[in-house]
């Protein structure tokens, strides 16, 4: 089995090969700046992701295809018109790389998506996979456009797909905005979430990257749609702890009331960072657990 990894030397894609190597399976990055590839010897380099040509010739001896290229969710473009630079790479790319994958002999695509998908905040019931698609920003139209597209491309055909909606993916090297409440933490700024006892679902590297390795190694595992998450979740003040702890620093949190930060971020026009901080996102695991521990894999989410 030879396996196909795109956008490989990111946070996510570096877990994942790594993982790989560890189960000694035979894997190939994509990457655009083989300068950034981790383990350069096993990479290949792609300029131009909407040409078919260019994807054949790399998919040539590939069997199963792990897709994290995208355009990620960006706070500061919430425009309408910012659409088109979302589904130019979140669709328009893996429309290209489905179009390849069924004229090559690739058996299976696994495709990252994300719980944007089902919207941005839970209300006492947790997203599971019969949760309806409620996106609320561009990256999570695309997302879902993309899960459609890949779909309509598949059916009928002899090709499987694997698709996985993720939450916040968590590391010890934290990435994005865990990274700029990292340099908070470290700049010793006081935070006012200690009276924050919401609920929410992260997913571990630690998980997310083994939960790949078992849908690329188990063959019965195909045409599956999964919510990930780890099964502990998270307050924000307890996620704070933990970032501050793995890194070995030490936060001093006080406490405001959910109400007054609610009215503050509204005000400043930070409505999108008030969801992230204040309320509620819980993830129903059940499925993947399921399919886990059929494989083997006994606690992975844990």
């Amino acid at each position: 089995m030879k396996v196909l990894v795109t956008g490989s030397n990111g946070f996510l894609g570096s877990a994942i090969v790594n993982n790989l190597e560890n189960n000694k399976i035979d894997f190939i990055s994509l990457v655009r700046d083989k300068g950034q590839a981790d383990i350069k010897d096993k990479t290949v380099l792609m300029t131009n992701f909407r040409s078919k040509t260019e994807w054949m010739n790399i998919l040539d001896g590939i069997d199963v295809v792990v897709h994290l290229i995208a355009r990620t969710h960006n706070t500061s473009e919430k425009d309408a018109n910012t659409y088109q630079l979302y589904y130019d790479t979140n669709v328009g790319i893996t429309e290209t790389l489905c179009d390849s994958i069924l004229a090559s002999n690739v058996k299976k695509l696994i495709f990252l998506s994300s719980i944007k998908v089902n919207g941005e905040r839970t209300l006492g019931i947790p997203f599971n996979e019969n949760s309806p698609a409620k996106p609320e920003d561009n990256y999570g139209r695309t997302k879902l456009k993309a899960e459609e597209l890949i779909r309509s491309k598949f059916e009928g055909s002899h090709k499987n797909f694997i698709i996985i909606r993720s939450p916040l993916i968590y590391g010890k090297k934290v990435k994005g905005n865990l990274e700029t409440l990292l340099k908070v933490i470290r700049q010793k700024i006081p935070l006012p979430f200690k009276c924050i006892r919401n609920t929410r679902s992260i997913v571990s590297l630690e998980a997310l990257a083994p939960f790949i390795t078992l849908c690329i190694r188990e063959n019965w595992i195909r045409d599956e749609l999964f919510m990930v998450a780890d099964t502990h979740a998270y307050s924000t003040y307890e996620l704070i702890e933990r970032i501050a702890k793995d890194n070995a620093e030490i936060c001093v949190q006080f406490c405001v009331p959910k109400i007054i930060l609610n009215a503050i971020l509204k005000a400043i026009g930070k409505q999108d960072l008030s969801n992230k901080l204040l309320y509620d996102l819980q993830i129903d695991n059940s499925k993947a657990v399921r399919f886990a521990e059929k494989s083997g894999a006994i606690g992975i989410f844990n």
